[in-house]
């Protein structure tokens, strides 16, 4: 029993570090990995880890644990448990002692008013009117005019070039000169495989149109949102036109954000090279690196709260309310009106595939927002 304390300690500690590694942007990959593992085995982790990134909670948090002699404090402990003492603790306990008691702390405060908090909530959401979360749906536009509905993964034929497999469009090269146009409608997505192999995945209230078969360059138009993984094929340029731009690439991982509703057509590229356009500019990003329309300034990003939807996640980073209103607003189709401003900002991940009583019970549990649901009506209050 007392090797099994010493050793919940030693985990502990083991995730101090990992988290402390993550605020000054230390961690290895495998180490990245592993926090995420953490993170992922329950809900209490992953509000704990919020708590402890917190932009205030960060630097006082760095600042205290760094001044702790960790080596003393898991001698001290050994001893205390009648453990033989050891010669030498390894390094990267010093990393994290204070990180590890802080660590127990804030679980123990969460216990007591965020999970407590997190009961209430849900008892207010719950019982009343829930709303469901986005499925796979769309609209196939055919350049006929017929208007074919994509729903669940029923496999299905639509004509010699177009089928549906596994819940996803996909589109033989035709020798035909014609156009098909997908639409998305709120509360739904679809994947589409185009003729030449390329996959795009299509968010809420988003289309894309394209052609039966590719010519020199691979052109489609699309709206809202979408995330491109392009097939390599250097001697023809794949070009997206959106909202005004055209951003073209060869061979890579970009997504692209066009809703009539955000602050411009945003570009973010996860893995490759793109060329953004308008008639005016013309800007080359990296991976990780975003651009968008209304200033053309290139900017360094994290692509997880980018890309997160298309893995059917929402993942927040300093993600504004109003920002997550309109995210709600398309996938549940509700709407979502104000009362009160809210200044606060806000970090996490959840899963996309709930009702919106937990999303809205989740956010709650912060502290810094409230909501009233009324059928389709979702008011925000302080």
């Amino acid at each position: 029993m007392k090797n099994e304390n010493y050793e919940a300690l030693q985990n502990a500690w083991r995730t101090a570090y990992l988290i402390a590694g993550f605020i000054k942007k230390t961690l290895t990959i495998e180490e990245e990995e592993e926090l995420d593992l953490w993170i992922e085995g329950s809900r209490e982790n992953m509000r704990l880890f919020e708590e402890l990134t917190e932009e205030k909670a960060m630097s006082d948090y760095i600042r205290w644990y760094d001044q702790q002699d960790v080596e003393a404090k898991l001698q001290e402990t050994r001893m205390k448990l009648g453990l033989p003492a050891r010669a030498r603790v390894v390094s990267f306990w010093r990393w994290a002692a204070a990180a590890a008691i802080l660590l127990l702390i804030c679980g123990s405060l969460a216990y007591l008013f965020v999970f407590k908090k997190k009961e209430s909530s849900m008892a207010v959401h719950e019982g009343k009117h829930d709303i469901l979360p986005g499925k796979a749906y769309a609209q196939l536009k055919l350049s006929t005019g017929k208007v074919i509905i994509l729903q669940s993964t029923t496999d299905t034929v639509v004509n010699g070039a177009i089928s549906i497999k596994n819940g996803t469009v996909m589109n033989n090269a035709s020798t035909d000169n014609t156009w098909n146009e997908i639409v998305i409608p709120r509360k739904a997505y679809y994947k589409v495989i185009l003729p030449d192999g390329s996959k795009v995945w299509l968010n809420s209230e988003s289309s894309i149109r394209y052609p039966s078969s590719f010519d020199s360059i691979r052109t489609v138009t699309v709206t809202g949102e979408t995330f491109f993984e392009v097939a390599k094929d250097p001697n023809h340029p794949f070009i997206v036109s959106a909202g005004g731009i055209n951003v073209q690439a060869l061979g890579t991982k970009f997504n692209i954000n066009a809703y009539a509703n955000e602050a411009g057509t945003s570009t973010t590229l996860v893995e490759g090279s793109v060329k953004v356009s308008d008639v005016n500019h013309v800007k080359i990003l990296k991976p990780a690196e975003q651009i968008t329309d209304h200033d053309w300034t290139i900017k360094s990003i994290e692509t997880a709260p980018v890309t997160g939807w298309f893995k059917n996640e929402f993942v927040f980073k300093a993600t504004p309310m109003p920002v997550i209103a309109r995210m709600m607003e398309r996938w549940y189709d509700v709407h979502v009106a104000f009362k009160d401003s809210i200044p606060y900002h806000f970090n996490g991940t959840i899963s996309r595939d709930l009702p919106i009583s937990q999303l809205l019970a989740w956010l709650e549990e912060t502290g810094n927002v409230k909501f009233e649901m009324n059928k389709n009506e979702i008011t925000v209050l302080k």
